[in-house]
């Protein structure tokens, strides 16, 4: 609905691509939002299994390195959804974050055999801690920005 989209001012420009510039979650932020207007009082989400779209994808988008660089920027634009955050909260997150980077860098380093693809490990495993990298940085206050080939 239009008058909704306006009454919670769209969509963050500061999450999502812009140009070349990979980033992610402008349409979780802005579902944040909806839920907490009113506490969904006012609105109806709806799911459809039957409803399909047709989304164009570039083949530079299918490559190893650019998954990875787009989970990075995924980390990045998922702790902005946490925004403002008190000294506490930053301390805490950046606990977990190292906390399960330390996890899944062990996982990823077990499981390594057990795949016959690297590229599919890479994806599968260390994406994960790529992720939770970009989400650290953030943390940190340390914002790279991963731009497209």
């Amino acid at each position: 609905n239009k008058i909704i989209l306006k009454k919670l001012g769209g969509f963050d420009i500061n999450l999502g691509m812009k140009g070349k510039t990979i980033s992610a979650h402008e349409e979780t932020r802005f579902f944040d939002r909806l839920w907490k207007l009113e506490k969904g009082k006012m609105v109806d989400i709806y799911y459809s299994p039957d409803l399909l779209f047709e989304h164009l994808i570039h083949d530079f988008k299918l490559k190893v390195s650019y998954i990875l660089k787009r989970s990075f920027a995924s980390g990045q634009a998922w702790f902005f959804r946490y925004t403002p955050v008190s000294l506490l909260k930053r301390f805490i997150l950046i606990g977990l974050s190292i906390t399960y980077i330390a996890c899944h860098i062990l996982i990823s380093i077990i499981t390594i055999f057990f795949y016959k693809k690297p590229q599919q490990w890479l994806i599968e495993r260390v994406n994960r801690v790529i992720f939770s990298l970009g989400f650290l940085f953030s943390c940190l206050g340390i914002v790279i920005r991963q731009q497209q080939a």
